[in-house]
């Protein structure tokens, strides 16, 4: 299925100060970072906050949602936002962190596993499918140590240096998703880490 039909965007993300800055909120750092949200007032509605909106870059109109909930939760946003607006799974684009990707890369890619990801798995179960589009943003696997106090745990200070260079080059291959510049399955390399 062609991105043109991309109408619901979705940033992952755990709500909380505890969280904020934490690389399993990756989606919501997205969020913060990218012009199309810049001074706008998100509303809250299905468990999230969610704007309707116009891209700047790229002219196309979609509904993006920021679930309120944890992130194991988070089908419960995008079911209701998706039953609402009448919007398929094949419609969406989750903007989530990925383990598997390491820090510097950046993927796209329609449908597939969920590597562990509790949000992706949530959001499959509750939509029935897991043929939606993802924006992957790389965290890198941890060298040690448990993979959960990996991705709740803060980036380091070079990660926390490096970070909006990283966001720009997601913030771009977003809009060329929504502007069917990007089409099939991609990962991009932003800088080796």
């Amino acid at each position: 299925m062609s991105t043109q039909n991309i109408r619901l965007c979705v940033f992952l993300g755990n709500p909380g100060r505890q969280y904020r800055d934490t690389r399993h909120n990756a989606g919501y750092l997205l969020a913060a970072y990218h012009p199309d949200f810049s001074g706008e007032t998100w509303r809250t509605k299905f468990h999230a906050d969610y704007l309707e909106v116009r891209s700047a870059r790229s002219g196309v109109g979609y509904t993006a949602i920021r679930p309120t909930g944890f992130m194991n939760r988070s089908g419960v946003s995008v079911s209701e936002a998706a039953t609402f607006f009448r919007i398929s799974p094949e419609e969406m684009l989750v903007i989530h962190d990925d383990v598997e990707l390491p820090f510097g890369r950046i993927g796209f890619r329609r449908g597939g596993g969920m590597a562990g990801h509790k949000g992706l798995r949530d959001i499959s179960t509750r939509t029935g499918s897991q043929n939606y589009a993802r924006l992957r943003i790389g965290i890198s696997r941890p060298q040690s140590g448990p993979v959960q106090a990996h991705v709740l745990g803060r980036f380091n200070s070079h990660e926390q240096a490096a970070l909006p260079e990283l966001l720009e080059a997601a913030s771009e291959l977003f809009d060329d998703v929504l502007a069917q510049r990007v089409q099939t399955a991609t990962d991009r390399t932003v800088f080796d880490f």
